[in-house]
């Protein structure tokens, strides 16, 4: 059923591609829904992390645990909700693809579907990492141009909101928390559309570079906040790893129990932190087809309890992905 849906999907946006992928985000569809930063969301509901592109792992999970389509079609959109936690292009080769897949459930299914904001919805990053090189390739296009369907594609990402409450006690954000974010509600200071400009001077920069770059420390043991050499290409200043005093303190303030994640790649498609206070999940298989993971969602049931679904490394995932100049982050273990 998902072939068939994908076939009929990519008919519609790629042979209309300049019609009907421009004017969706020219008519800021994505920022019409979201009126807050922060949304608040309701059980059961399926999390998928990063995708960077893989389309085939995408619509495999989607075959294997139900996808987001009517039940008798054999989905299961009509009781769960879904969220994605950002990170839907670069990397893999197919992240126009994904990113346009995404764009259509969230027309189609505008209260079941929630997309967030990660660190690769900035066209600063993707510029560098593959989707700039994709649209230009595929399109046809010149990416420079305000008109290009890359550019406009960007500028619907600058309205994503930034993070989502489930049932008013999980916290599921893309990269994580900082010291510029002690609140859930620092998280709404950010006005839309807004760029990452990297000026740290401006609070607004500070919330967003915090919310999409900042990852847990390698070692439960570390404490406090330490900045995060990994992400140096970025920032060399104001990205950081927080430890789990850092996160037990944030959960206490903001009467919440867990928080979840996507942005690093878990080693075994989740991964636990902070006395299970803050899962890390990873929704592409086999990332950059050197990491042999497994792919996983989370499912928060009605209990809040969370259920993870894995998918395990196929061949077709990244076969046709030019390997990239660009390092690889060092997976979650």
């Amino acid at each position: 059923f998902f072939f068939f849906f994908f076939v009929f999907f990519f008919f519609f946006f790629f042979f209309q591609a300049e019609d009907g992928i421009r004017d969706f985000c020219l008519s800021r569809g994505l920022g019409d829904v979201y009126k807050r930063q922060v949304i608040k969301l309701r059980a059961p509901l399926k999390v998928f992390g990063n995708i960077h592109g893989d389309l085939h792992d995408l619509l495999r999970i989607f075959e294997t645990w139900k996808g987001p389509v009517e039940s008798n079609a054999g989905g299961d959109i009509d009781s769960v909700a879904y969220l994605f936690l950002g990170n839907y292009v670069d990397r893999g080769s197919k992240g126009l693809e994904t990113v346009c897949l995404l764009m259509a459930l969230k027309l189609k299914y505008p209260d079941a579907v929630h997309l967030l904001r990660g660190s690769h919805e900035d066209r600063l990053v993707n510029a560098v990492y593959g989707f700039a090189d994709e649209c230009a390739a595929k399109l046809h296009e010149n990416v420079n141009e305000r008109t290009s369907v890359f550019q406009a594609i960007n500028d619907a990402f600058a309205w994503l909101p930034l993070g989502a409450v489930v049932e008013d006690k999980i916290l599921c954000v893309h990269g994580g928390i900082g010291p510029s974010i002690t609140r859930v509600e620092d998280l709404n200071k950010v006005t839309r559309p807004i760029e990452l400009c990297r000026e740290m001077s401006v609070e607004e920069q500070a919330i967003l570079l915090n919310c999409l770059w900042s990852d847990p420390s390698a070692a439960e043991s570390e404490a406090g906040f330490a900045k995060n050499t990994l992400r140096s290409n970025i920032s060399t200043d104001h990205i950081f790893k927080f430890g789990v005093d850092v996160l037990a303190h944030f959960l206490e303030e903001n009467n919440l129990e867990l928080i979840v994640r996507g942005h690093e790649v878990a080693q075994n498609g989740i991964d636990v932190f902070g006395n299970s206070k803050m899962i890390t999940v990873t929704s592409c298989a086999n990332y950059c087809g050197s990491y042999t993971n497994p792919a996983c969602i989370l499912v928060i049931l009605k209990t809040l309890e969370i259920v993870p679904k894995l998918i395990l490394p196929s061949g077709g995932s990244w076969a046709d992905t030019k390997k990239r100049q660009e390092p690889l982050t060092p997976p979650r273990r």
